[in-house]
């Protein structure tokens, strides 16, 4: 029996009734910028925030972060405080932007650290972002004290975190702009690639929504934006999900929680913390060995990844345009973790034989 880290054909089957209907939609002809992304911006903003908070649909999580930076005014020779650990989109979107990235390090929980934080404050900083990741929200409470005492912006990463909560309220609601990610492999995932930016200020919505789509009629262009849409298709398909999030959600804690019973204290497993909801988009031990223990699963036919074999001031792509303060808690982390195959429709026996192989 083979394990592979996602089988999204099984998400497929789960949906298959509903994604019959797609059709009727196919038939209206109407593919960008129509009713059905109104629908679900207006959905996914009642999901988060009660409809408190300004959806803006666009082409992907990396796309969101460059527009919210350029919503956000940033501009060359800015820098912005960010996590050395995490996906490479986090901090490439400030280098599209003309900023520089200013790396810190993390907690033993693989988020960013606010005491790191404000260590990293110069004449040049214009704001923050942080990546709840892996599904795990951030020192939410800490952050927003250093923010407002500094006076800059606040950007939270949600693109592994959807669903994820914070003193109950949902991850995306607490900063000006937060950024979403729908990848096939994300809680709440599109057929392709799609992405929103989120935010409670009608300047910063109207402003997104003009970057997202510059109207190269008008005689007047006074910013540079992006071809950034998110298709009608994709929001329709979003919607039809959106509906079962909550249950799905559900299923990757239980997993999470089956792996977390079994597996400590063998090994280091994911922190539950009271005031904090793990939403699991990704399930992550820390174990010595992790290189060894990942080529012994995929012998015995489990599939498991390396979620990041690198901080992200090794990328070649950051020498000589960023600022990297001490990241040794990163730098050792890197070297311990190993992801477990952790999605709603990973079987119980799925389950079973890979917590008897670790």
């Amino acid at each position: 029996m083979k394990i592979p880290f996602i089988d999204l054909s099984r998400e497929y089957k789960y949906f298959q009734r509903e994604f019959k209907n797609l059709n009727q939609f196919l038939k209206k002809g109407e593919y960008i910028l129509g009713k059905e992304l109104e629908l679900f911006e207006r959905d996914f903003s009642a999901f988060i925030s009660q409809k408190k908070y300004y959806a803006v649909g666009v082409n992907s999580g990396t796309d969101a972060l460059v527009l919210a930076l350029k919503a956000l005014k940033v501009k060359e020779g800015d820098e912005i405080i960010t996590t050395s650990f995490s996906f490479i989109s986090t901090a490439l979107a400030i280098l599209i932007v003309g900023a520089k990235p200013v790396f810190v390090d993390i907690k033993d929980d693989f988020n960013i650290s606010p005491e790191e934080i404000k260590k990293a404050f110069s004449k040049r900083t214009k704001g923050i972002i942080v990546v709840h990741l892996f599904g795990l929200p951030c020192d939410l409470d800490e952050i927003i004290e250093i923010k407002n005492k500094k006076g800059v912006f606040l950007i939270e990463d949600c693109c592994q975190s959807f669903g994820s909560k914070y003193k109950d309220r949902y991850c995306g609601t607490f900063s000006e702009l937060s950024c979403f990610s729908f990848y096939p492999t994300k809680n709440l995932s599109c057929l392709g690639d799609g992405g929103l930016c989120l935010t409670n200020s009608a300047y910063l919505y109207n402003k997104l929504k003009e970057l997202r789509n510059p109207d190269l009629k008008k005689d007047i262009i006074d910013d540079i934006g992006l071809n950034s849409r998110l298709d009608n298709l994709q929001a329709k398909i979003l919607r039809i999900k959106l509906k079962k999030i909550r249950k799905l959600i559900r299923k990757r804690v239980e997993i999470a929680k089956n792996y977390n019973k079994n597996l400590f204290p063998l090994l280091i497993t994911p922190k539950e913390e009271k005031e904090k909801y793990h939403s699991y988009n990704i399930y992550t031990i820390r174990v010595k060995e992790n290189i060894k223990l990942k080529e012994y699963l995929a012998k015995r036919g489990i599939e498991t990844k390396i979620y990041y074999p690198y901080a992200l001031p090794e990328q070649p792509i950051f020498k000589g345009n960023s600022r990297v303060l001490k990241i040794d808690n990163c730098l050792k982390i890197k070297k311990e973790v190993l992801s477990l195959p952790c999605y709603p429709f990973l079987k119980k026996i799925e389950q079973k034989k890979i917590i008897k192989r670790i």
